[in-house]
């Protein structure tokens, strides 16, 4: 068989489905042949078909090359993110892709044999990645988000900063304001203060729900407090150690 292709594109220009004759030329079956753009190749029987890419030796036969051999030669175009291997095109790996700037990975991803994982809570923290509520919220053994509370750092003995001290102050404050907000909320407590106050004012008379109302109140938020109040004073006792 023989063909007729462009030097420079390698396409195909004309088939001649021949068995190999040394006597044919290539202006025998195509008569538009010109040597400065065109090649004539063959190869020995009439319908052996030709290498997906071959190069052209001095008799004019087809000699098949390596994909390698055909990248080098720009028979064969590549895409970025393809190698060959052996004799076969294969993706290259996600490492190759990284290193050669083809795949970004994301603050908080890596490769693990060469797959894209997820980083670990212990990573994300370390890299400044996954910023965790100081001094309350800790990575444990199995990468999970741990929270103390203020007794577990004050048994632990893990407040070491003034810092530390007002935040633990700090949330101590919220737990009260959490506990008190089911039974009176803010506008309701003012509600009832209010209501008090205007009482006091009016001279204080007798058999009025509002002091009952408020003194209840009152009463029920002092209890609240009065659970915490042991641990609150341990930490402000700690805090002063803290500034010395």
């Amino acid at each position: 068989m023989y063909i007729i292709r462009n030097k420079t594109s390698l396409e195909v220009l004309a088939y001649h489905c021949v068995a190999y004759d040394p006597q044919i030329t290539a202006t025998d079956f195509y008569t538009s042949f010109d040597p400065k753009i065109m090649e004539m190749a063959w190869t020995h029987g009439e319908t052996e078909r030709f290498p997906p890419y071959f190069s052209i030796d001095k008799d004019h036969k087809a000699v098949a090359l390596t994909l390698e051999q055909a990248e080098v030669q720009g028979h064969l175009q590549l895409q970025p993110e393809e190698k060959i291997v052996g004799d076969a095109i294969v993706p290259k790996s996600n490492q190759e892709l990284v290193a050669e700037g083809l795949l970004k990975l994301q603050p908080q991803e890596k490769l693990v044999d060469d797959r894209i994982v997820q980083k670990s809570n212990h990573e994300l923290v370390t890299e400044g990645l996954l910023i965790l509520n100081d001094p309350f919220e800790y990575v444990d053994q199995k990468d999970e988000i741990q929270r103390y509370t203020v007794a577990d750092l004050m048994e632990k003995d893990l407040i070491k900063t003034q810092a530390a001290a007002n935040a633990c102050l700090k949330e101590l404050d919220d737990i009260v304001e959490r506990a008190i907000q089911p039974e009176y909320s803010v506008g309701y407590e003012s509600k009832l203060t209010k209501r008090y106050l205007e009482w006091m004012g009016e001279g204080k008379p007798a058999n009025d729900g509002r002091e009952e109302k408020f003194l209840t109140m009152q009463q029920r938020i002092d209890e609240i407090r009065l659970e915490y109040k042991d641990l609150r004073e341990q930490v402000k006792t700690l805090q002063e150690t803290l500034k010395e």
